[in-house]
């Protein structure tokens, strides 16, 4: 009775010690959050990304419990955070606000020492197509208008930063229609808007929610969506795909990310939480009247989104930015 007493009690202890010794790897992963979580968004306050990452981070906030301070760190499209995110450890407390840009673009224009593959995949939240607007008044009242005397003129136009994915798109624009135009980078898309309005531009891009307050205001005119069919927001606008130019369907997508090698488990609660926000219909009435499309992508289709844009903007961006 007392040789089986004591294998028991052997056998009680050996459990036990494996159970606690599979349970040491996870204990921040059960807990988390336990604390305050920044989010930083890579461009100015005021932006449309800035403008549609604050409700969103008090929804996030209310889901998990826990504070999500939104951070401004603008700087080379959004790449000046993508570098700071690299030193901040993998906990999940430290998250990035990612696009083609940063994670694609930049990296390759610029021959930065990073790629999108630095930094874990966590879920996307948006995708928003680009238009070009003129200010009201403006001579250039159709694209047609703008890209013929873009032929014969010194024109400019204003971006949300050096190497975006607005730049992007306006070189293809230009490779195909044959013109050439002066890009004039800022940091955020509010600047670039603010710099057409003040007449220091000819022409402006942006997303739609960059541009869509002032042409409702009628102090912007949208020439064109980088889209293959009109915009509900803009009925009057025709899209590029109308105006003969296929296969320019081009928009800004931001997503969170962390730095390489977070916790699965951390991950997957931030997944299940940005879902849930993104859910939301106070969100998403909120993003609506910004003309932000939410369009939500979990971890491993993001991923996968990333490394199909590395492989299209990526050739784009080494082809086409000087």
């Amino acid at each position: 009775m007392k040789k089986k007493l004591a294998l028991l009690l052997a056998l009680v202890l050996v459990f036990g010690m494996f159970a606690t010794g599979c349970g040491e790897d996870a204990p921040e992963a059960e807990t988390f959050p336990s604390k305050e979580i920044e989010l930083v968004v890579p461009y100015s306050a005021g932006g449309a990304t800035d403008m549609m990452a604050r409700p969103f981070a008090e929804k996030l906030a209310g889901i998990l419990g826990q504070n999500v301070v939104v951070l401004n760190t603008p700087g080379a499209s959004g790449s000046v955070a993508a570098m700071e995110l690299l030193t901040e450890d993998a906990d999940g407390y430290k998250l990035l606000l990612a696009s083609a840009a940063n994670m694609t673009i930049v990296p390759i224009a610029t021959q930065l020492d990073y790629t999108y593959e630095d930094f874990t995949a966590v879920s996307q939240m948006t995708h928003t197509p680009i238009a070009i607007a003129v200010p009201a008044e403006s001579e250039y009242q159709t694209l047609e208008a703008l890209i013929d005397a873009a032929k014969t003129k010194s024109l400019k136009y204003s971006s949300a930063g050096a190497n975006s994915t607005d730049q992007i798109a306006m070189e293809i624009l230009a490779d195909a229609a044959g013109f050439e135009m002066q890009h004039m980078p800022f940091d955020g898309g509010s600047q670039a808007v603010a710099q057409c309005l003040g007449g220091h531009v000819d022409a402006t891009v942006g997303s739609l929610p960059d541009v869509i307050s002032q042409y409702q205001a009628g102090t912007l005119k949208v020439l064109a969506v980088f889209a293959d069919e009109r915009q509900d927001v803009m009925p009057d606008v025709p899209c590029m795909k109308e105006l003969g130019y296929e296969g320019m369907a081009y928009g800004s997508w931001v997503a969170v990310v962390g730095p390489a090698g977070m916790d699965a488990a951390v991950v997957a609660t931030l997944e299940a939480a940005i879902e849930e926000a993104i859910a939301d219909p106070e969100l998403q009435e909120t993003w609506d009247k910004m003309s932000v499309y939410y369009d939500y992508l979990n971890a491993a289709d993001l991923s996968a989104k990333m490394v199909k844009v590395n492989e299209e903007f990526g050739a784009i961006a080494a082809e086409s930015i000087q």
